[in-house]
């Protein structure tokens, strides 16, 4: 990782100059940054960011549907909502995951708990204390709140969809949680383009939303070395940050994803894209380039050019001679699992029968031996078959073949 003072100077430099009320609409924050209502603002947050997943110019035209139907304020929508007259409000929603009945739970569990809180401010702050290291555990109740609540009317035997679990995932399964961070993101920090409606959590117990552009960025600028996206990932790249501003550790959220989803940055080395970049110095596809490979020296890279070392064995009289050409084969085409599986289990063709031959007659019965029939013969069939001018076997007749043969178990 590389140091504080290092990373410190290019990341603030970064987060200065970026213009971010330009890129506000290119992020799911434009949703409830339409309300001045604290209440809507929480609300709307909640439903934008647990929609959050994939393109904005993909799940933004579901966000804007729902919100239409909820009115001039979604919180009092809410509060006076009634399944079984808002239960054909959302029909036709359909995000991915998600389907109609999943914004109707939502609505639902929301409702009981802005009755028994009061906010879902208050909600959250039923499960933090200021002796916590970060907001995990809070996120936890938070999470488990709106899972536990009693869904069975959209829900039946209270088996919730993939959909409405997939908006509120929880920390204590490893995930990343992208999603339940960027919402506390906007409702905790104090400076734009975030909104800063809770006060009571401090932005330094954040984690850091970890989504594909976050991780890329963060593995460029080395904060983090890991490969899979998780929790471990969330807690190791918000403590590298935590180091350059202990006060507000995801102030550069906002300036690394989308430097990324803008096209300033394409996870690797490109000398048009990279020139302007003020993250170039730390970053891991620039650092080394032009040095020799580490472990070698210079003088040993440059090769034969160099003078022979005191005590070195001659090379071999053959080092130097010519190999003769050899005529390149042409590459094998790439073996798929279906096309190994049919070589494998290829059966072999038969072996071709001579028409004036007898040959194997197909089994007639499972208890009758296989007989001599003469080949391609028009009554030679799978019931039936033919040897020297006999006769099929009737139905009527007992188990055997047609020289009396005992059947063969």
């Amino acid at each position: 990782m590389p140091a504080a003072s290092r990373l410190k100077q290019p990341l603030d430099e970064l987060c200065r100059e970026l213009n971010w009320a330009a890129r506000v609409e290119q992020d799911a924050i434009q949703f409830p940054a339409r309300y001045r209502d604290p209440a809507d603002i929480e609300l709307v947050g909640l439903f934008a960011a647990c929609m959050a997943y994939g393109r904005v110019d993909l799940f933004g035209p579901w966000i804007s549907w729902v919100l239409e139907r909820m009115g001039d304020s979604p919180a009092r929508f809410v509060e006076s909502f009634d399944l079984e007259k808002h239960a054909r409000l959302f029909a036709g929603f359909r995000y991915r995951f998600n389907r109609e009945r999943d914004v109707l739970a939502f609505c639902l569990a929301a409702r009981k708990l802005l009755v028994r809180h009061g906010s879902l401010e208050a909600f959250f702050l039923e499960g933090y204390s200021p002796a916590h290291a970060h907001v995990g555990f809070a996120l936890e109740h938070f999470s488990q709140g709106f899972l536990d609540q009693d869904l069975s009317p959209i829900f039946p035997r209270r088996r919730l969809s993939y959909g409405y679990k997939h908006w509120f995932p929880r920390p204590s399964t490893g995930g990343a949680c992208k999603r339940l961070h960027l919402y506390l993101r906007w409702m905790i920090r104090r400076e734009a383009p975030d909104f800063g409606i809770w006060r009571g959590v401090p932005p330094s117990a954040l984690l850091m939303p970890v989504d594909t552009h976050i991780e890329n960025m963060a593995r460029s600028i080395g904060l983090t070395r890991r490969r899979s996206r998780n929790w471990r990932m969330v807690e190791e790249i918000t403590s590298g940050l935590r180091r350059l501003d202990p006060a507000d550790p995801v102030k550069y959220d906002f300036a690394l994803c989308h430097k990324r989803m803008s096209g300033q940055c394409l996870n690797r080395r490109d000398t048009r894209v990279c020139a302007p970049c003020r993250l170039q110095p730390v970053c891991i596809h620039w650092r080394g380039r032009g040095a020799p490979p580490r472990g070698r020296s210079r003088s040993r890279a440059a090769g034969a050019a160099g003078p022979a070392r005191a005590g070195a064995a001659p090379p071999p009289a053959h080092a130097g001679a010519r190999r003769p050409a050899t005529r390149p084969r042409p590459p094998a085409p790439p073996r798929t699992p279906a096309r190994r599986w049919r070589r494998r289990h290829r059966r072999p063709s038969p072996p071709p029968v001579p028409a004036h031959r007898p040959e194997p007659a197909r089994r007639a019965h499972h208890g009758i031996a296989t007989i001599e029939a003469l080949p391609r013969h028009a009554l030679v069939t799978e019931g039936e078959v033919v040897l020297h001018r006999v006769g099929g076997v009737e139905p009527s007749q007992p188990a055997g073949d047609l020289l009396d043969h005992a059947p063969v178990a």
